[in-house]
């Protein structure tokens, strides 16, 4: 597994402007390495919040670091927070998905409905067609017309020797093995 996460936490009262500043650079991202950026707020901690950037490689991210733009960047935003910024680079050793988006569910779901529609809307079909000859088999002519048969419940079978020959589900125990068939 390759790839390389940059973690930035910093703390700063203003985020909006810091968000400004990010928006601004949008076109200049499209130039560099990093492949998706996060920002994220941590609830524990009022005021701190980290930056998650994913990129290719570690080379990709010190490429994209050494760019004028980003220095520049890097500048105007340590001016924005009341501490430096802290910088965690990771290399992924793993990625795992709890599962698809929520969207992408929906996605499926409504899918997977319309597909059991269109299999109801043919298991009926089908069952009519075969109504149909059914009825044109045993007399059509003769205006008889037949139902389908309906399936019986399963039963329970009892297998034990306590069961009596008047029970219903009564199976009686195998015979046992002939000696003389073995031979």
């Amino acid at each position: 597994m390759s790839g390389f996460v940059q973690i930035i936490e910093f703390k700063t009262n203003r985020i909006d402007e810091l968000q400004q500043l990010v928006d601004e650079m949008g076109s200049d991202r499209d130039q560099g390495g990093a492949l998706r950026g996060t920002l994220t707020q941590d609830r524990d901690r009022p005021g701190w919040y980290l930056t998650i950037v994913e990129f290719d490689s570690y080379e990709s991210a010190m490429s994209n670091s050494n760019r004028p733009e980003v220095s520049a960047f890097a500048g105007k935003m340590a001016a924005l927070c009341e501490e430096p910024p802290r910088f965690y680079n990771l290399d992924i050793r793993q990625t795992w998905s709890a599962g698809t988006s929520t969207a992408t569910k929906a996605a499926v779901a409504t899918a997977a409905t319309a597909v059991a529609g269109a299999a109801v809307t043919g298991l009926r079909t089908a069952r009519r067609r075969v109504q149909e000859r059914r009825t044109h088999r045993t007399g059509a002519s003769a205006g008889l017309t037949t139902t389908p048969p309906q399936t019986p419940p399963p039963r329970v079978v009892r297998d034990d020797t306590t069961a009596k020959a008047s029970d219903v589900d009564y199976r009686p125990p195998p015979p046992p093995a002939d000696p003389a068939a073995e031979r």
